[in-house]
């Protein structure tokens, strides 16, 4: 154990500064949105899970839309269902966080988006039970030109599904945007036109049978 000014370096020297093996970096995660104390939190331990950092940021708040949720994690957003992550903390669902997560807990808008070949698209109220028949005709229902095979409901975490009239009428969710897309115009018969490329392909038929007729004789 010698003191700092006991030591006197010379030329071509070494100095080795050995890291604390009882020190370690701290890590973070980052929690935005609709609970009561968003922020910046210290994980606590290597098995610090979503729901206990939300319950450690004060909980979800009344406005808080958990299936328009999100989570990222190396810039990449990564599916889940808060919802059901809070409702079963014990489930496989619920993953262990790491350093520079991020969560967003989104926030209710009360609104839907019905885009595309109807008569008024934009925004519209959600009301909870409505269906993507209902959406479409609060929008004005559709145009002559939609394409009634290719409509679609896309929900808050990214999840789409096709409409059908009568065999999958989704219900829709908060914040879902519905699109229709416009039906491709198919081309006009051209009589002349075909009648020409008939006439052709006759002709040269005709042309072969002769060459095949004289070869025979």
């Amino acid at each position: 154990n010698i003191k700092n000014d006991e030591v006197h370096l010379r030329p071509f020297d070494n100095v080795f500064i050995r890291p604390d093996p009882n020190f370690i970096l701290q890590k973070s995660i980052t929690i935005n949105g609709e609970v009561l104390y968003p922020g910046k939190y210290i994980i606590s331990n290597n098995n610090e899970n979503i729901s206990d950092i939300i319950d450690r940021a004060g909980g979800k708040t009344e406005n808080a839309f958990l299936i328009g949720s999100s989570f990222i994690r190396g810039g990449k957003k990564i599916n889940i269902n808060l919802k059901r992550i809070l409702k079963r903390p014990k489930s496989k669902y619920n993953m262990i966080i790491q350093d520079g997560d991020i969560i967003n807990v989104a926030k209710k808008t009360n609104l839907i988006s019905v885009l595309g070949e109807v008569n008024s698209p934009g925004f519209y109220k959600f009301h909870k039970g409505m269906r993507v028949k209902d959406a479409i005709e609060n929008a004005g229902g559709l145009k002559l030109q939609a394409e009634k095979r290719e409509i679609y409901i896309t929900f808050p975490n990214g999840i789409s599904h096709r409409y059908h009239p009568i065999f999958k009428n989704p219900k829709v969710l908060d914040s879902s945007s519905i699109n229709i897309s416009k039906e491709e115009k198919k081309e006009e018969f051209d009589s002349t036109e075909y009648l020409k490329e008939l006439t052709s392909i006759l002709a040269n038929l005709a042309q072969v049978i002769s060459i095949m007729l004289i070869a025979k004789g």
